[in-house]
């Protein structure tokens, strides 16, 4: 009801009285007596008022969504993910709970690119979004970060059930396949780097990222196809 322009119609012309008008919630005003014809296109203007604010409210929204969205994936995007983590983090540390990162990267993807072209590289980088809603619950925080690379916040989580469920993401990747029309079959691994974050240690959730992007150049050099957790042996 608020959306709904109301013209007043009345035969007080004092102020006092088009401000009580305008104050209980009044657009406009007519005095008596009124001429149908201006009438009319006082209401058409306060209509195509209406409309114009309610485009504009939505296209406020819409720009809303894109701002914090990645448009392939759904996922969140690296601006969205950077706010709501250092309130995240904030909350672990006053309530004294864990905290968790796990950055994954696709292994070997530019060879994807360079074989079957970026619309096939597309295609995995949304089937593996896919994957990590499913595997993830509405509390995490699920990101894609770069162009192959992915970030997840576990709240309530700590290094020991994040390798977990890096892991079981992991597993999952492995075993998908893409059918192509041409009858080939695309598969790809991924790498995990996990770290818990430090109350004390990590004054910023950057810190955090960069202990699990430590981790993850750690699984990249070994072999791939890997989960590593952040250990201080990884940086001496």
């Amino acid at each position: 009801m608020n959306s709904i322009p109301v013209i007043f119609i009345t035969a007080r012309t004092d102020e006092a009285s088009i401000e009580k008008a305008y104050e209980v919630g009044g657009v406009d005003y007519v005095t008596k007596p009124f001429k149908p014809k201006e009438l009319f296109a006082r209401v058409k203007t306060q209509l195509q008022l209406s409309t114009l604010i309610k485009e504009l409210e939505a296209s406020k929204r819409e720009l809303k969504y894109l701002s914090e969205i990645d448009p392939m994936t759904k996922l969140y995007n690296r601006r969205y993910f950077n706010h709501v983590a250092k309130n995240m983090m904030q909350l672990a540390k006053r309530d004294e709970s864990t905290l968790s990162v796990v950055m994954l990267d696709i292994d070997k993807f530019k060879e994807v690119n360079d074989t079957y072209g970026h619309d096939v590289g597309d295609e995995i980088i949304i089937a593996l979004s896919d994957i990590l809603l499913e595997m993830t619950r509405e509390s995490d925080l699920v990101c894609r970060y770069g162009g192959e690379e992915f970030l997840l916040l576990l709240p309530e989580t700590s290094l020991e059930g994040a390798l977990v469920i890096a892991e079981k993401i992991r597993k999952k990747v492995a075993l998908f396949v893409l059918s192509l029309e041409n009858g080939h079959k695309v598969s790809v691994t991924l790498s995990s780097g996990v770290s818990e974050v430090d109350s004390i240690q990590d004054q910023t959730i950057e810190a955090s990222i960069k202990k699990a992007d430590i981790a993850l150049y750690t699984a990249k050099s070994k072999g791939r196809d890997q989960v590593v957790p952040f250990s201080l042996s990884l940086i001496e």
